[in-house]
Formats: C-alpha cells, structure tokens, sequence
C-alpha cells in the first residue's frame, strides 16, 4: 500500500495543471478491456498532447481511495474505463463506477464508451434505480455509449446526464501494423466461456465437423488466465491481433473478436451475445463487406466455405 502511495503521490507532483485521470483501467485476463485501456490512451496522446495522463487501475483505486480524493483538484478531469460493465452484468465493477461518479460531483466525469445491460430480475431493476438518483446528482456527467441500445435507453433512463454515441475505443488501435506479413491460413474461433454466452454449447462442435477438409483451425479466447498490467498489457494484445490477421476467417461470439477482425480486415462470422452489444454495436462496421453477423449455423457454414475457398483481398481503406 505504501508503494502505491508514493506512487501517486510522484504521478500528481509532476506538474499543477488540470490532468485526466484514466480510472478502473484492468489487471485481469480479459485482452479486449486491456484493448479499450491501450486505446483510450492512443486517443488521449494524440487529441491532448500536452495535457497529463494518470492512470489509476482498478487495483489501485480500491487500495487508496481516500489518498485520491486528497490528490485529485476540481480542476482535473476524471475518465472512467469504458467496456461492457455497466449496469447489472457485472456488479462489482459497476459498483465501483458508481463510486467514482458519487464521490467526484464536483469534477468532469467522462465514461468511456459503454455497453448497458440492466436485467429484468429485482437485481437488475434496482441496480437501474439506485443508478439513475447517484448519476443526477453529478451534474457535470457525461456517458459515452458504444451501440444505439445502449444510447437509448441512457438517454431515456438517465435525463439529466449528457450521452453520446461513439464507437468503442479499441477501435483506435486501427493500424496497417497488424496486417498479415505472409498468407492468411485457416480459421480463428474467438470463443467466449462466460456468463454473456448466448449460444447452445453443440454450435462450435457442430461447425468444426463441417469445416471442410484439411482446414488448419484455433480455438482461442479475448480471455485468459493471465494478469497482465501497463507494461504487459501491449504486448499480450498485439500477440492477439497477430493471431487474428493470420486467419482467412473469424468466427466469433465476443465483441472485440469483431473489433479485432475489422481492425486487421479479417473477414469475421459474428453470433450475439445475451446482451445488445453485438447486435448494436455490429453497426459500426456494416460499411465492411467482410463482417457478418448470422444467427443460424448453416449461414455460418456457407460463409466459411465462402471464404475458405477463396483468396480474400481484404479492403485497403481503414476504418474511419
């Protein structure tokens, strides 16, 4: 703890100017929240050079609470992490946002882009009504939303809080650094395990006896049993990328397998999660040709054999 201390206490010394301070940033396995974090700060460096970035991970946030709120000034402006935690999904990462947005009503509170899922059980719906009385009261709130369901509903639920629509910061990581140096092979299957699953557990084996034959594939997933922090966190992401762009095709039931797939213009086969943030979200890539969402098998099939058959010349212009 001590550690962590003078660690914060040298990052706030460095100068006396308005700074952003990046919060709830991931330590876990999870390389999509790691993707977000990697691009937030991308946006950061290039729109407001001159203007100091602290970074403050969740770990850290739980460990000194109170020796930040005797570091950070009204001048400074407070960015929360953006993902797929907001709402009733993920409760004890929501709680903490939640904290943020409570006890910091005297200065600019930025969410990064967010999906919002509240579920229709008593949980959900509480969580939804002690949400909208603690965001009122910061008048000086804004929420960024990644997918129009999401925009939508916080605009409706929400009514004194600024909302934007944007696309998901991972998106920024966009760069010809990622294409493939030698041919693609094969088939990427980036496969969730985890509670947002939506489909039966027979899809992927059922797609796997149908691949035709011999086609090179990997099952992979955005989350891993690894802890990865500021200094680990590039590397483990480029490493996915590079898999990624590798491939003919993706298929996938995670938002950033699609996120990935568009950034290295690998044609992707997307089935939705139980909330919107594939079915919305999907949205910001429907000027590529090569993104599909499917809700059935056989529509996977085809286009696996599509692309499987083919040399994919995947489109040159990047994403805007």
């Amino acid at each position: 703890r001590s550690i962590n201390v003078s660690k914060l206490q040298r990052a706030f010394a460095q100068n006396d100017q308005p700074r952003f301070i990046l919060m709830l940033t991931p330590r876990h396995g999870n390389l999509g929240d790691h993707a977000i974090t990697l691009g937030e700060l991308q946006l950061l460096r290039e729109l407001y050079p001159d203007t100091q970035v602290i970074e403050v991970s969740r770990l850290l946030y739980d460990a000194c609470k109170e020796e930040l709120q005797n570091l950070i000034t009204t001048r400074d402006i407070i960015l929360i992490q953006g993902g797929g935690f907001f709402g009733s999904l993920y409760p004890e990462s929501h709680d903490a946002r939640r904290e943020i947005v409570d006890d910091y009503r005297e200065n600019k509170v930025i969410c990064f882009p967010v999906s919002i899922y509240y579920s229709a059980d008593t949980h959900g719906q509480e969580t939804l009504q002690r949400d909208k009385k603690v965001l009122s009261l910061n008048r000086q709130l804004t929420i960024m939303t990644r997918d129009e369901v999401s925009f939508d509903l916080a605009k409706r639920e929400f009514v004194e809080t600024d909302v934007l629509l944007t696309p998901d910061c991972a998106v920024a990581l966009a760069t010809d650094d990622f294409m493939p140096a030698n041919e693609r092979e094969g088939v990427v299957f980036v496969w969730r395990r985890d509670e947002e699953k939506a489909i039966d557990n027979n899809v992927l084996p059922n797609i796997l006896r149908k691949l035709p034959q011999p086609t090179k594939y990997e099952i992979i997933d955005n989350v891993i049993k690894k802890k990865f922090n500021e200094n680990t966190r590039s590397p483990a992401v480029s490493q996915q990328l590079a898999k990624i762009s590798a491939a003919k095709v993706v298929v996938t039931d995670r938002f950033h397998g699609v996120v990935f797939a568009a950034i290295t213009h690998t044609p992707v086969i997307v089935f939705s999660s139980i909330d919107t943030k594939i079915t919305s979200g999907i949205k910001w890539f429907s000027d590529l040709p090569y993104v599909h969402l499917v809700e059935e098998t056989e529509a996977a099939e085809e286009l696996l054999k599509l692309y499987l058959s083919e040399t994919f010349k995947p489109d040159s212009a990047v994403i805007e």
